[in-house]
């Protein structure tokens, strides 16, 4: 099948008949510079099969474990395989104009959220799911953060709302000057023109964090992201998890990690894709998404995209340099571009 990892299993030749697995070639995503040739077949070869080669369900459990694939003897899928196959085709597709689906957080199974949401990788918005057991609703949950205020927390800054958003390189070379990229690293990048633009950042009192959302300064941007609840916020972090494990449908999620986001609601994150699931509460504010199925990676020009970073310099956020680093979790495309082959497929959940 067209998605499963190409591999070769064959009886070679000897004494004794033997199974010897020829894995791919690894590709190094980590650095594009140039590197050693991949190790030829004959140096990747592993003979670890410690069953008989003349059973053939023996080789076969081996080489669905060695390549990660679910074949049955004759050629078509297992039953696992074949779950996996009817998943991928009830995969949710994103449309425009198509509401974002909506349940009642107390009334949503655990067997309802993994088949109609989970699987399907279909965003669902869970209304009335976000309680702290404070008095004062949300307005306590911005006292409970005033309460931990002199603590030291990182901070994003920016001189956009977008924070972290795709920029055009010539304007970041017009201001900072050029940075020379070897040819053969170019030449693996998607988008060579653009840059990713990191925030700037600082070490803040959360107090003055708060504070500085009030003065809503027109030139400088800040957000508080990925804090360690538990680190920073134990408080806020038990009763958020507290709050997690009370809805029958979290059951189905892996334990993870709780963090917190802070802003003044000016702040835009910018369009990109995350490798895990997310459970987002909003127990203070509104938050609004633009989200597109993963289907189609391709129209989203997912690839490396080079980085550029901001800097502080007098008490103003400016552009700083450019990086010799990559990233590859941000798409050029954005959400209200133009190209109509993309914003059909967009579609937005508050």
């Amino acid at each position: 099948a067209s998605e499963e990892p190409a591999v070769l299993v064959r009886t070679a030749p000897g004494p004794e008949d033997r199974v010897v697995h020829v894995p791919p070639a690894p590709r190094d995503l980590s650095c594009l510079l140039l590197r050693a040739p991949p190790p030829a077949a004959e140096e990747r070869a592993r003979e670890d099969f410690a069953g008989d080669p003349a059973d053939p369900r023996a080789v076969l459990a081996y080489v669905n474990a060695a390549a990660n694939t679910f074949r049955s003897l004759d050629g078509g899928l297992d039953e696992a395989g074949r779950l996996l196959a009817a998943a991928r085709a009830r995969r949710y597709r994103s449309r425009a104009g198509v509401a974002c689906p909506e349940e009642d957080a107390g009334a949503l199974s655990a067997a309802r959220f993994l088949h109609e949401y989970v699987l399907p990788q279909r965003p669902v918005v869970l209304r009335d799911a976000a309680h702290l057991g404070l008095q004062g609703g949300a307005q306590g949950a911005l006292e409970l953060l005033r309460g931990m205020g002199g603590r030291t927390v990182h901070v994003k800054m920016s001189n956009t709302r977008v924070f972290e958003g795709v920029e055009a390189l010539g304007d970041w070379e017009a201001e900072v000057g050029r940075l020379e990229v070897p040819d053969e690293v170019v030449g693996q990048l998607g988008s060579p023109d653009h840059v990713v633009v990191r925030a700037a950042y600082a070490d803040m009192r959360l107090d003055e964090v708060l504070d500085a959302f009030h003065r809503n300064a027109s030139d400088r941007f800040l957000y508080v992201e990925y804090l360690d609840a538990e680190a920073y916020a134990p408080e806020l972090h038990e009763r958020a998890v507290a709050n997690v494990r009370r809805w029958p449908w979290a059951a189905v999620l892996p334990e993870g990690r709780a963090h917190a986001w802070v802003g003044d609601g000016r702040s835009v994150g910018a369009f990109h894709f995350d490798a895990f699931e997310n459970v987002m509460f909003v127990y203070h504010g509104e938050k609004t998404f633009h989200v597109v199925d993963a289907e189609d990676n391709i129209s989203l020009r997912e690839s490396h995209l080079r980085e550029a970073q901001l800097e502080v310099r007098d008490g103003a956020v400016v552009r700083g340099s450019l990086s010799e680093s990559t990233s590859m979790v941000h798409s050029p495309v954005l959400v209200n571009a133009s190209d109509e082959a993309f914003r059909h497929r967009v579609m937005t959940c508050r």
